[in-house]
């Protein structure tokens, strides 16, 4: 298959360890952001709930934490090879647009997706606006997140004239798992065993492992 479109997770795929837990051994938030993850409530309420820790943070200074997240081991060869075999890149993440499209800039991927912090005079307000604007089950047993990584991928294709069976996405979260389902090639990275199952590719260690299963 000549695959024309490959969508990555940020958090645990790109980058090797998760934005928020950056910031919060950082900023010394680690017990409130427990307690909101470790609720029972939606999961688009939670990524609510989280980006009210972050109020009063500077942009400058949430940048400098997220600059420190070390890359993923084969993150940039990847990222190269897949744009040197003409494959359009994206990053689909439940993160953040301001810390995704700095990512997407730093590795030259051509599109980012994530929820829009409300930023003031340089600082984040608490307030945010979900990429997910239908916050409603899409089918039977389907948890309501902050960003349908399933929308993003089939509208992307769309946009690009791209077929399902033309595109290519990497995850490591549960979150990762309908996009893993619909693509063309679906990869579980460093991911749980319910993800790896239904996923058709399954890669630890190093990113770059990947490409030899798509180019």
């Amino acid at each position: 298959m000549n695959y024309k479109l490959i969508i990555f997770d940020m958090d645990g795929t790109l980058l090797a360890d998760r934005t928020i837990y950056a910031l919060a051994g950082a900023l010394g938030f680690e017990g409130q952001l427990h307690e909101i993850i470790a609720s029972d409530i939606q999961k688009y309420k939670k990524t609510k709930e989280i980006a009210r820790i972050l109020k009063g943070l500077s942009v400058e200074r949430f940048l400098d934490i997220f600059d420190g997240i070390p890359l993923q081991i084969g993150a940039q060869k990847t990222i190269a090879a897949v744009k040197k075999a003409g494959m359009t890149t994206a990053i689909a993440t439940d993160c953040y647009q301001l810390a995704a499209d700095r990512l997407a800039k730093r590795l030259g991927i051509n599109r980012a997706f994530a929820n829009e912090l409300n930023i003031k005079g340089g600082k984040i307000t608490g307030e945010i606006k979900l990429n997910n604007q239908r916050l409603e089950p899409r089918m039977p047993g389907c948890k309501i997140h902050s960003i349908c990584k399933r929308d993003i991928l089939r509208n992307l294709c769309d946009e690009l004239g791209v077929s399902l069976a033309e595109s290519v996405v990497v995850g490591d979260g549960n979150i990762d798992r309908c996009m893993i389902e619909d693509a063309g090639m679906g990869i579980a990275f460093e991911a749980p065993a319910e993800l790896n199952e239904v996923a058709d590719v399954v890669v630890k260690g190093d990113l770059s492992k990947i490409l030899e299963h798509i180019l």
